[in-house]
């Protein structure tokens, strides 16, 4: 598993797309993590037929983890900040090692 960095000019935010990790469920194994080990809090989650969007806020800032069945996983900041997309880009980074190393043990 890897993940791809890529600036969504339409929204005007930096997204982070997980690759080779698009099953369905990834997504409540993803908010699970990011809740257990930095403190992410579930605000509300939205199911769509073609998508599923969960909410999840720390620090006053709301991130989105949203799975789409065209795209697989994914999860950006709602506010574009170089601050926000740094942190963020490091938790993703440790989460993809993380998940790495547990399929490699």
């Amino acid at each position: 598993m890897t993940y791809n960095r890529f600036f969504n000019q339409e929204k005007n935010r930096i997204e982070y797309l997980f690759c080779n990790f698009d099953f369905y469920d990834g997504i409540d194994y993803l908010a699970k993590i990011f809740s257990e080990k930095y403190g992410f809090s579930v605000v509300d989650e939205i199911d769509g037929i073609w998508f599923r969007i969960i909410r999840m806020s720390l620090n006053d800032r709301m991130y989105e983890l949203l799975w789409h069945e065209d795209t697989g996983n994914s999860m950006y900041c709602l506010e574009h900040a170089d601050t926000v997309d740094e942190f963020l880009e490091k938790r993703i980074s440790e989460v993809v090692a993380f998940i790495n190393k547990r399929i490699i043990d």
